[in-house]
């Protein structure tokens, strides 16, 4: 990419993590044992290794500087920020803004980790943000041992059974957004749904599809871990279940899996399985009520990695994956009915195949293949990707975005553009179709200012293409862009 001047706005704060923390052992008092499975004990013995990687998000572990694989795109020549954006801070503070746009007109949409409309929902369980666990103690969750602190050797956290937890419920957020522009939108806030956890610390929203005024909603469990590397795989498992609303969210119905038995059939390191290929499973904007489906089906997007090792957390991975299923409750609920890509023929057309096994990336580059969001533009006939590059750490205030462009969804990709530390710490971003105009221009949805103000260091930073980014706040943002074809 030509290196090209932009606005600066690195933080020169940083957290600072207590140096004798992470060189001294945190040793359970004489009457106590590690955890069990029982949950007999709640506190244990930290190794100075275990204690460096729990506190390794105040740090950034080094990824890949690999050049993209992707060719550039010869189609699209650029993406230009229009300078227009709004912030709707003042109604809401949380993240995960996924929407779907219904045959009504109206966008609907999950939220998570906050409040919209003062209805708040939170997807953890108190006390683990955070924390990584140390792997043979999935099914408990950290508690910090002092208000304002995560714990060090003089005071250990203690570890509690999930399952023993008085307040091992979460929710997540329904929202309606409705208006025509996305600079003055309203809110409908529904009142939030409940899940009882019982192995995993968290439940997010994943991805959101309505379907003839059927909401289909993704959720996913996460358990928060270091791996030996110091990168965090939180993943347990992906799209694990849905719950259906046929009344567009006054009532749901779970699906009948869990963090158990998963729809789509993967246990992640988070859970004791190996680094997950299919992460957030997120759904293809294909227009209003899915006008635009190639088939009639619905596609999903995940993100993880083909390596035992690799990348795979919440913003970032190695490789983005693809799925498809029929958008009705009794396929969503069918674990026979999803079919995952498997190649592509000598001919380009794609390779389908209902043993997760077979499934081969849509795309790679490793530690930058994170958050994906795809949408169809119909009057140019291109689908275009917008994708989170977070670190392995999975924190920071500072994450990458990029666009890529194809003519079909299973492709060849292609890149745009690269987009170093968007919008202080973008994430999430989508492009919701309802505001695709004729011209190309589009708004991107996103969230940011999360994750701390660790600033990252200017010699890991890549050379960015667009000279000035819009801001970005704990809450729905929005900025207008256009494409230059």
């Amino acid at each position: 990419m030509p290196a090209i001047t932009r606005r600066g706005f690195l933080n020169s704060a940083a957290i600072a993590t207590t140096a004798a923390g992470l060189s001294k052992v945190a040793r359970a008092s004489d009457n106590q044992a590690p955890p069990t499975k029982d949950g007999a004990a709640d506190t244990m013995e930290f190794s100075q290794e275990e204690l460096a990687r729990m506190f390794n998000n105040h740090k950034f572990p080094p990824r890949p500087d690999e050049p993209c694989p992707l060719p550039k795109s010869s189609a699209i020549k650029d993406v230009r920020y229009k300078y227009r954006y709004r912030s709707y801070g003042s109604v809401i503070r949380a993240d995960t803004w996924l929407t779907s746009w219904a045959a009504d007109g109206n966008l609907y949409s999950s939220y998570a980790d906050g409040f919209a409309d003062r209805v708040g929902v939170i997807c953890h369980i108190d006390g683990v943000d955070d924390w990584y666990y140390p792997p043979p103690h999935v099914g408990f969750y950290a508690v910090p041992d002092r208000v304002f602190a995560w714990g060090d050797a003089k005071y250990p956290p203690k570890f509690l059974d999930i399952k023993q937890n008085p307040t091992n419920r979460t929710t997540t957020g329904n929202a309606i957004i409705m208006g025509d522009d996305p600079f003055d939108l309203k809110f409908r806030i529904l009142p939030p749904t409940e899940l009882t956890l019982s192995a995993s610390s968290c439940c997010y929203p994943t991805g959101g599809l309505v379907k003839d005024d059927v909401w289909f909603y993704a959720c996913q469990y996460r358990n928060h871990l270091a791996d030996r590397h110091g990168n965090q795989q939180c993943f347990s498992s992906g799209a694990n279940r849905f719950r259906i609303s046929r009344d567009l969210g006054k009532t749901w119905k779970w699906s009948p899996f869990d963090e158990h038995d998963p729809v789509i059939p993967e246990i992640g390191a988070s859970a004791g399985g190996p680094a997950m290929k299919f992460g957030n499973a997120h759904f293809v904007d294909f227009g209003k009520n899915m006008e635009h489906s190639p088939d009639g089906y619905a596609y999903l997007i995940g993100h993880g990695t083909t390596a035992p090792e690799g990348m795979a957390n919440w913003s970032t991975g190695d490789a983005v994956f693809l799925a498809r299923v029929m958008p009705t409750s009794e396929a969503i609920n069918t674990k026979s009915s999803y079919e995952y890509l498997a190649g592509r023929r000598t001919n380009g057309s794609p390779l389908w195949s209902t043993n997760f096994a077979d499934i081969k990336p849509l795309f790679q580059w490793a530690s930058r293949c994170g958050i994906t969001n795809i949408t169809y533009f119909p009057k140019i006939q291109k689908y275009i990707a917008v994708i989170c590059a977070g670190w392995p750490n999975g924190g920071g205030s500072q994450r990458d975005t990029w666009i890529a462009e194809a003519d079909a969804l299973w492709g060849p990709w292609s890149i745009v553009t690269y987009w170093d530390a968007f919008a202080v710490g973008g994430y999430f971003a989508q492009i919701p179709s309802k505001f695709i105009k004729p011209d190309g221009s589009f708004v991107l949805f996103y969230s940011g200012d999360w994750g701390g103000p660790t600033p990252i260091p200017r010699e890991l930073q890549k050379q960015s293409t667009l000279r000035d980014y819009p801001s970005a706040e704990y809450t729905l943002c929005v900025a207008e862009f256009q494409l230059e074809v």
